[in-house]
C-alpha cells in the first residue's frame, strides 16, 4: 500500500518505488506545479494556433504553430540549410563549381 501517513506535500508529485511500495520517492518534484502551468499556456498557445489557422485567408503566406513556444530566430538556420540543399543538387548533378 502507498504511503500515505499525511507528510505529503500537496504540491509534489506522489511517486511510488517500485521496490518499497510505502516509499514516496517523489522529493525532486518540488517544481511541478510550475511545469504543468508551462504546459498549460503551451497548450492553450497551439489552441489559439489552430484557430488562426482555421480563420487565415489563404493567399500563400507561410504559418507557424511552433513559433510562439520555441521562438527565435532561423534565418541563419534556413540560409545554411538552403547553402547544403544547392551544394548537394551541385554534387548529384556532376557541377562542383
Amino acid at each position: 500500500m502507498p504511503l500515505k501517513n499525511g507528510n505529503e506535500k500537496v504540491d509534489r508529485l506522489m511517486i511510488i518505488d517500485p521496490n518499497r511500495p510505502d516509499n514516496n520517492i517523489s522529493g525532486g518534484s518540488h517544481e511541478i506545479r510550475r511545469i504543468l502551468t508551462v504546459y498549460s499556456k503551451a497548450h492553450d498557445t497551439l489552441l489559439q494556433k489552430l484557430d488562426e489557422f482555421a480563420d487565415r485567408d489563404i493567399n500563400g503566406t507561410a504559418f507557424s504553430f511552433l513559433g510562439d513556444l520555441v521562438g527565435g530566430n532561423f534565418t541563419a538556420y534556413n540560409v545554411s540549410r538552403q547553402a547544403l540543399h544547392t551544394a548537394y543538387q551541385r554534387i548529384n548533378s556532376g557541377k562542383l563549381y
